[in-house]
């Protein structure tokens, strides 16, 4: 776990990255709250491509580096 009182700095949000590349439970969850007000659906991403897509972009920290994914 990541301490209570520790920053979230880049390296927290490495951690996260990582642990949705490693675990796709994870990753689902993230998805799944992140659409749950977008009317889309959660299983709009269910294919490994869209799922590094979302890591990548995750990763990118800015639109314009994240267009790259």
């Amino acid at each position: 776990g990541w301490p209570d009182d520790a920053p979230l700095h880049a390296t927290f949000w490495h951690a996260v990255t990582e642990a949705r590349e490693r675990d796709r439970t994870v990753l689902d969850k993230f998805i799944r709250f992140e659409d749950k007000s977008s009317g889309q659906g959660f299983d709009h991403c269910t294919t490994d491509e869209c799922a590094r897509a979302k890591i990548c972009y995750m990763r990118s920290g800015s639109t314009a580096l994240g267009a790259r994914c």
